[in-house]
């Protein structure tokens, strides 16, 4: 789906040097010689996941990197008690991908903003709001977001889910960058 997620793409790792949210380790790994894929690839085998979230989360289109944060919030809270409200900001960011309506867009954005970002349901939820629009609940001030806002928030509420336990952080947040992988590569790798 993604022609960068492809094993066998042409598109060097270089096109993600002026990306800012990249740590210096990962930086350190940009290589003209080796693809996108290579790049999240070596970063997911060293243990640089937190990384490869937010180079996903850059380069997935708004909608995508949204579905991703709900399929990954979904999986990371399979057979737990979850809280509600956290509950209802994911089905806020859910409800928009459904029908991505203004009204939609509003109400996730208004939800996050009550939930003072607290959880990754929350995140997701304004992830949802940030894709239009104003970025200021209410509508009083038309201040548009950013164009990589959603992702960052994507990126917050994928570190929150696998937060959830410390000691399973890491491997968490690699089942996420696998199921993006598996989900918008072009083809297997």
């Amino acid at each position: 789906m993604l022609k960068a997620l492809d094993a066998g793409s042409d598109v060097s790792s270089m096109m993600l040097s002026s990306f800012e949210r990249l740590g210096d380790a990962a930086k350190r790994r940009l290589d003209p010689a080796i693809n996108v894929r290579r790049f999240l690839d070596g970063l997911r085998a060293d243990g640089l996941t937190s990384d490869a979230v937010d180079v996903l989360t850059h380069l997935l289109p708004k909608q995508y990197a949204i579905a991703w944060g709900c399929e990954c919030w979904e999986a990371a809270h399979q057979g737990r008690d979850v809280d509600q409200v956290d509950r209802s900001a994911f089905s806020a960011a859910q409800r928009w991908l459904k029908e991505p309506t203004e009204e939609h867009r509003k109400a996730a954005l208004e939800l996050a903003d009550r939930l003072g970002y607290k959880t990754s349901g929350a995140w997701l939820a304004a992830a949802a709001g940030w894709t239009g629009g104003s970025m200021v609940p209410g509508g009083k001030v038309e201040v548009p977001p950013a164009a990589g806002l959603p992702g960052v928030a994507v990126a917050a509420a994928l570190k929150l889910a696998a937060a959830g336990d410390a000691a399973t952080f890491d491997q968490k947040l690699g089942e996420f960058v696998d199921r993006a992988l598996t989900t918008f590569s072009p083809s297997k790798s």
